[in-house]
């Protein structure tokens, strides 16, 4: 017999294929992160009408959104996209570089569908209006799902009277409301009627329809100046 054919199985080497190192995730792997970019974190999911209070910023070298024309035509924008299968756009408030919304979603995708078709029709508008192209907003919208009426009581409040939080004499003045935001259509002051009906849908889930007048504080006064608008 052949010396080859008396050896034992444990002293055939075995020749095992090498795992594969390619697909999946592993620490380090991808394309390198730019400094400042913003670590994409994954959405909460819903599946019933909700209110949201969601914010979006430009970028930095997109002037001011309170001057002049734009501002006018980014209102426009908004009411234009105020209204998409399963999204609600029903208040607003423009600052000098970003955008505060209240929003009614039926679930998480109409959210998702009505803020991307928002935020397109907004982005066109600016860079037809300054004769520009490329990116306009910074960053993905970020959206805090409200709950309970405190927590829409604090958002209406914040949102209408954002404005008010910053620095300017003409904000100080009593009774004033933001002309870039939808203060004057809003019918829950205890001290100032509603100037007509709002251009805007009107809101549908009971939160944002007479719930939150039930949230701690109640109705809110037009010189409310806001602080922060998680409630506790």
């Amino acid at each position: 017999m052949p010396r080859s054919a008396k050896l034992s199985p444990r002293q055939l080497p075995l020749r095992r294929r090498p795992p594969r190192t390619w697909g999946g995730w592993r620490p380090g792997a991808g394309r390198p992160r730019k400094p400042g970019a913003e670590q994409k974190v994954a959405r909460e999911r819903f599946s019933r009408p909700t209110v949201a209070h969601v914010t979006t910023r430009v970028c930095d070298d997109v002037p001011s959104l309170r001057g002049g024309r734009l501002a006018q035509h980014v209102a426009t924008a908004l009411w234009e996209s105020a209204l998409a299968e399963g999204f609600r756009l029903v208040h607003f408030s423009i600052q000098s570089n970003h955008l505060h919304l209240i929003v009614e979603a039926a679930h998480w995708r109409g959210l998702s569908k009505g803020m991307q078709l928002l935020k397109v029709r907004v982005a066109r508008t600016i860079n037809r209006m300054l004769h520009r192209s490329g990116t306009v907003f910074a960053q993905r919208y970020h959206a805090h799902l409200l709950r309970t009426p405190t927590q829409v009581r604090n958002a209406l409040r914040y949102v209408l009277h954002n404005r008010r939080r910053h620095q300017g004499e003409r904000q100080a003045q009593s009774g004033w409301v933001d002309p870039l935001s939808t203060a004057r259509w809003f019918d829950g002051y205890r001290d100032r009627q509603a100037d007509g009906k709002s251009p805007l849908p009107r809101a549908r889930t009971f939160l944002l329809t007479t719930g939150w007048r039930r949230g701690r504080g109640g109705r809110f006064s037009v010189d409310d100046v806001p602080g922060r608008c998680r409630a506790p």
